[in-house]
């Protein structure tokens, strides 16, 4: 299956997007930003999902399934199906968590640093693994 360089291109521009987001939610959960500390831990939450779906469409794009106009649940799936079953699960458990640390609730908690730096590290590890992850080959035809 050959690869188009514009996917390609547009696939490792959406990573580096991903970096500067990760950069910024351990920047945030570190304090080393002009945060208040009680923003900290959810505005790095919202930086890390912001990652996160980055890293995902990066994967679909250069894999060449460009899917903006489709909901993230879908894009998991399909994340699932063209990386593989174990990086789709990570994601989705990433996802998962960082939404529920993005929503602010009146009786909910702000999510705490060490789960907020757990989701961020799972991030980072779909992000390696989709970039490393060899191209899918071509299924056999009946």
């Amino acid at each position: 299956m050959a690869t188009d360089p514009d996917a390609t291109a547009v696939g490792l521009a959406l990573l580096a997007r991903a970096q500067r987001h990760l950069v910024a939610a351990r920047a945030a959960l570190d304090g080393t930003t002009q945060l208040p500390a009680r923003r900290r831990t959810r505005a790095a939450a919202v930086f890390a999902r912001t990652a996160l779906e980055h890293v995902v469409d990066s994967a679909l794009v250069s894999r060449g399934h460009a899917l903006t106009d489709a909901g993230m649940r879908v894009r998991l799936i399909c994340l699932r199906t063209l990386v593989d079953q174990e990086t789709g699960t990570i994601a989705e458990i990433a996802w998962a968590g960082l939404s529920q640390g993005c929503h602010q609730h009146a009786y909910e908690l702000s999510p705490t640093w060490a789960e907020v730096r757990h989701h961020v590290n799972l991030v980072d590890q779909i992000a390696h693994r989709t970039v490393t992850a060899s191209t899918p080959t071509a299924r056999p035809t009946r």
